[in-house]
């Protein structure tokens, strides 16, 4: 700062109690009294003579040798004193002084010292966009605690979970029991990472508003900015965990039929980790404090749970909870998943007895007494979620756009709370 100083540009420092050596490198101080009142304005001259000469003078008490000035001027204010150095100030010569120098400085204006510049900022706005997103990104990646442990996490999820049909891997012919426990397998994985997606997120997302606030008041920091950078930051990472999943997952469940059913899954949980973390910052930047952010979380949370298509199966809600069927984000992401895996599988599954799966498929008493009740998996999905969870490539696309949709709001949202609010912790 001394070094910018001496070329020629002015700095303001802020600064409490600095020692010595660091004292010693101003030029002039503005000191305030609590109220924020003047009582010094001036140079400090060399080892901070000027200073002391003046405070020496008013409270008539000496610095000692060796004393750090800086330290010896608040003994000084802090001293029970009858004087009020405000009002000593602002009879004093050096209040004089600086005054004066105020109105040479604007009556004699050196038009050829005046600092212009063609733009507000010295870089285009997409530039500084840019600068942003790699400082965002910067941070991502210097932040293991965060990205590093959901990328393990969700390896250490798929692993477990596609563990369960290692035994049992994609077999020719299974019960209503086996391929339940498979549509129940796939429910759980994306409603586990998308509540870790959206815990984890929140106080992350807390710091960097809180700074941005800080940045933005300065004029530093734009919130259109933010909000695109904080989108790509979050991607690669959100990129990252899928993938960490879906390898360990479809490669240990067996799940998977041809390569591009195993990549649509893919997008579909990427998808997945992408709305619950991009609403979990969007939260965040829509109300004061954590304790809140943390209760709208619990009711996107719960919303996905019950709403998805699998606790609460399609046929079974009336009224206003179709309603919450089709809003939820979670119907569509399970939706794509269950039918980018399962369309054209014409494995067979055999019906148990008396069961709805039977009823579906109009099986005789003597067909259920032989094991010769059977459909194939896409007739037990079709029947499973009473024909609300249509199989077929057109049905996949549809539910890959309202995802993109939902989460283009998500980021509106985030966009516009941190154009409106401004809390404070």
């Amino acid at each position: 700062l001394r070094q910018i100083a001496d070329s020629g540009r002015t700095v303001i420092a802020t600064i409490h109690q600095p020692s010595s050596a660091v004292f010693d490198m101003f030029d002039d101080l503005l000191l305030l009294q609590k109220g924020g009142q003047v009582v010094f304005h001036g140079e400090l001259g060399t080892e901070s003579s000027h200073l002391v000469k003046y405070f020496e003078t008013c409270s008539g008490t000496k610095i000692d040798r060796g004393e750090n000035p800086a330290n010896w001027m608040l003994k000084v204010l802090g001293a029970k004193d009858e004087n009020d150095f405000s009002e000593v100030y602002n009879e004093s010569d050096e209040c004089e002084t600086v005054a004066q120098k105020l109105t040479d400085a604007k009556e004699q204006r050196d038009a050829s010292k005046e600092v212009k510049f063609a733009t507000e900022f010295a870089a285009p706005k997409v530039v500084r966009r840019m600068e942003l997103s790699k400082r965002l990104n910067l941070i991502y990646w210097r932040s293991p605690a965060y990205n590093l442990v959901r990328i393990l996490i969700s390896a250490m999820i798929g692993t477990i979970l596609g563990a369960v049909f290692v035994d049992n891997r994609r077999p020719d012919e299974m019960s209503e029991t086996e391929i339940t426990s498979v549509l129940a397998t796939i429910f759980i994985s994306f409603i586990i990472t998308g509540v870790l997606s959206i815990t984890s997120v929140l106080p992350v997302m807390l710091e960097i508003r809180d700074v941005f606030y800080r940045h933005q008041a300065a004029g530093m920091v734009n919130y259109t900015a933010l909000a695109l950078g904080l989108g790509v930051a979050e991607k690669w990472f959100i990129v990252l965990s899928s993938t960490a999943f879906c390898v360990m997952f479809i490669s240990l469940s067996g799940i998977y039929g041809q390569f591009g059913s195993s990549v649509a899954f893919w997008g579909f949980f990427t998808l997945n980790i992408a709305i619950y973390s991009y609403f979990g910052q969007a939260f965040t930047c829509l109300v004061q404090g954590m304790g809140t952010a943390q209760i709208l979380a619990s009711v996107f949370i719960g919303l996905n749970n019950f709403f998805s298509g699998y606790i609460v199966r399609p046929q079974f809600m009336e009224g206003l909870f179709q309603f919450t069927f089709w809003i939820t984000p979670g119907h569509y992401v399970y939706e794509g998943m269950v039918a980018s895996i399962f369309t054209g599988d014409n494995r067979t599954v055999h019906a148990s007895l008396h069961s709805e799966f039977a009823d579906y498929l109009n099986c005789t008493a003597l067909e259920l007494a032989t094991d010769d009740c059977k459909g194939s998996v896409e007739d037990f999905v079709t029947m499973f979620f009473g024909n609300n969870f249509p199989l077929g490539e057109n049905r996949t696309t549809l539910d890959a756009i309202v995802l993109f949709i939902i989460l283009i709001v998500s980021r509106i949202l985030t966009w516009w709370a941190l154009k409106k609010f401004r809390y404070t912790s």
